[in-house]
């Protein structure tokens, strides 16, 4: 199970290549609408969706795209550890399951609310967010985690993976951008960028 508490730009994505990578239940908590202001980097809803839930119009789209995924939509602002709780208790969240947390309420609190969080469910929890050109990502882990079998769905051909386009497409934008801006980048006739994403480091080759 994969719970995703936030379902704007990086929630939305997240929740989307879980469920291509062969996640089989979703649970997707958001409280807000679908505003022309998320258009331009939550890619999927258009003008069309205004004015609608992002939960409920990403769990439609789950019922097109994916046959073997069971989607929970959870319409709701979630601000505390213990209202958080109080929502998925209702679903049986059992393991292996993983939070998701990119939710940017309440602003600057992702880190100590998903600590709680793992601390009193036992879940592990990766906390994704940004400020200004800075990525960060939070892994938090309460407890062992078991190594279980995973399995893709059937249609994928690998070893094209979602998580993996999604990285290499994010950081060809930003560099294709930064030219198109005329931002000073070091010079090189060869500039490789290299995610290792087995070891999780990031390295810059010229």
């Amino acid at each position: 199970t994969v719970v995703v508490l936030g379902c704007g730009g990086i929630g939305s994505l997240s929740a989307v290549l879980c469920a291509g990578a062969g996640a089989k239940r979703l649970v997707l908590i958001d409280g807000d609408l679908i505003e022309e202001s998320n258009l331009n980097r939550q890619l999927f809803w258009t003008k069309f969706d205004l004015g609608k839930s992002k939960v409920a119009v990403l769990a439609e789209s789950f019922q097109h795209r994916f046959t073997h995924a069971n989607v929970v939509p959870i319409s709701s602002e979630v601000l505390t550890c213990e209202q958080l709780l109080e929502l998925l208790e209702p679903h049986g969240i059992t393991e292996p399951a993983v939070l998701i947390h990119s939710a940017d309420k309440p602003l600057g609190s992702a880190v100590s609310l998903a600590q709680k969080f793992s601390k009193k469910s036992g879940i592990p929890v990766i906390a994704a967010g940004y400020q200004l050109t800075k990525i960060i990502v939070d892994s938090l882990v309460s407890g062992p985690i078991e190594r279980t079998a995973w399995h893709t769905v059937e249609s994928a051909i690998m070893p094209s993976f979602g998580p993996q386009n999604a990285i290499a497409a994010g950081l060809a934008s930003h560099l294709a951008i930064a030219r198109l801006a005329g931002i000073k980048l070091p010079r090189s006739r060869l500039l490789r960028h290299m995610v290792d994403l087995e070891r999780l480091r990031w390295s810059v080759a010229k």
